[in-house]
């Protein structure tokens, strides 16, 4: 199943597919991979609001949207930085500390 929903958090319009066949689907019809939330990438944003707040979980999108790619971790680290989230994508991949 495929869902299309907004957040004040995107300027598009974002999509979670609940199965790998419906994120193959969106792509094929030319979204974007950033704009596809997979069931592991909501549990990836979950656990980013919840180790930073809100502020962590706009990183972990505008990553996904600026790199056109997949939200693949958040780690809570002790130190000055809280956490960092790994995106990856067709564009490169970037560790965003939050």
């Amino acid at each position: 199943m495929i869902y299309e929903f907004t957040t004040p958090l995107a300027d598009v319009t974002l999509f979670l597919a609940t199965t790998p066949e419906d994120g193959a689907a969106l792509i094929r019809e030319g979204v974007g991979r950033g704009r596809i939330w997979s069931m592991k990438e909501v549990a990836v944003g979950k656990a980013t609001v919840e180790a930073g707040g809100i502020s962590g979980l706009r990183a972990v999108v505008d990553a996904k949207l600026t790199f056109d790619g997949r939200a693949q971790d958040c780690k809570r680290h002790d130190g000055p930085r809280a956490q960092h989230v790994d995106a990856t994508g067709d564009k490169g991949h970037v560790k965003a500390n939050l």
